[in-house]
């Protein structure tokens, strides 16, 4: 329980950080620390909300300024680009709100999206309106996940400790593994 501290001090930071990038893992994390009292649950659901809501918009505009010229130094994104960039101008407004769901993508849609003819006040619209969604998914999904394990566990304060430095290395472990993997396609 000595290291519960950190969560606390912490939580919040990590959940804006964490929603910046991907972030479905810190989220259910922070609504799991929120069931246990460690963090706030509307606290968390807004800080999630306004980092991948940033987070869009910062890989949106960087679209808009040097998407293209991003986009032509990488072979393989380049040979793929075309194809992409007619999925987004037919299904632009499906692709904006699914984009956040898509794992590993969170970041290079975005970018892609702001190289094409969506408008950024569309593209802000239907931003906010996916990331109110997937806020309270997978804030909630945290949420309940923490009441489901108190009642298949019983008490779990003697194991909170194991359980939350646990999820949070598995977590760290596959954020690694998909940035390894990013990098080495590139």
């Amino acid at each position: 329980m000595e290291y519960l501290w950190i969560i606390e001090r912490y939580g919040y930071l990590a959940v804006f950080v964490g929603a910046f990038l991907e972030g479905e893992v810190v989220l259910i994390l922070a609504g799991f620390a929120a069931f246990h009292g460690y963090l706030n649950l509307q606290m968390v659901l807004l800080i999630a909300f306004l980092g991948t809501v940033l987070s869009d918009e910062f890989f949106y505009f960087l679209g808009r300024w040097q998407g293209r010229l991003w986009i032509a130094r990488s072979r393989r994104f380049s040979e793929k680009y075309p194809y992409a960039l007619h999925f987004i101008e037919r299904f632009g407004t499906w692709v904006v709100l699914l984009q956040r769901f898509l794992y590993g993508f969170r970041i290079a849609i975005p970018l892609a999206i702001g190289t094409s003819s969506m408008k950024p006040a569309r593209f802000a619209i239907l931003n906010v309106s996916s990331a109110v969604v997937w806020v309270l998914l997978f804030g909630y999904l945290g949420y309940g996940f923490g009441d489901a394990l108190t009642a298949i566990l019983g008490d779990l304060k003697r194991l909170e400790v194991y359980i939350f430095l646990g999820i949070f290395f598995l977590a760290l472990s596959f954020w690694a593994a998909h940035l390894l993997r990013a990098r080495t396609r590139l």
